[in-house]
């Protein structure tokens, strides 16, 4: 789908990827880039190095994850606007008691009620659902010819 000429990726919260969904929803909700229609696009990053800065600093590889979960980072690794990318901002992450779709230790001090267009929100998920739908994310980058710096954004429905 596109959105004037900038393509939109599209999740749904009632879908097979209804967690994934309901982070990014949650992420863009607190000012987070991406949100379609009314956002900021989201811009595609390739530089490999940068994209495991991003997933390194977002889901930092001591955090040890819970059974059958991944770290899911917002904005993706895959962006400019992702973790390690000026400007830095502030970690945030919607875990319990205010959710029970989003798992962060509390121990890795990750402050909840962050809002702002800067920094990221870092949630264990279910690892099949977190590893499918950034696969779709690759995908989606092929099939709509996104190149590096190229904008998008990233639509959640119901």
């Amino acid at each position: 789908m596109f959105y004037g000429y900038v393509p939109v990726m599209t999740y749904s919260k009632g879908g097979q990827f209804g967690r994934l969904a309901t982070h990014v929803e949650a992420a863009q909700q607190s000012g987070l880039p991406g949100a379609y229609p009314t956002g900021t696009p989201l811009r595609r990053l390739v530089d490999t190095v940068q994209k495991r800065l991003n997933g390194d600093t977002a889901c930092p590889r001591v955090w040890v994850r819970p059974e059958g979960r991944s770290c899911d980072e917002y904005p993706p690794r895959s962006t400019k606007q992702g973790p390690a990318q000026p400007p830095t901002g502030t970690a945030r992450t919607f875990a319990p008691p205010n959710t029970d779709w989003c798992e962060i230790d509390p121990a890795w001090n990750v402050p909840t009620g962050v809002t702002g267009p800067t920094g990221w929100s870092s949630c264990m998920l279910p690892a099949r659902e977190n590893s499918v739908g950034g696969s779709l994310l690759g995908g989606f980058y092929r099939t709509n010819r996104v190149l590096d710096n190229d904008p998008f954004f990233i639509w959640v429905q119901p």
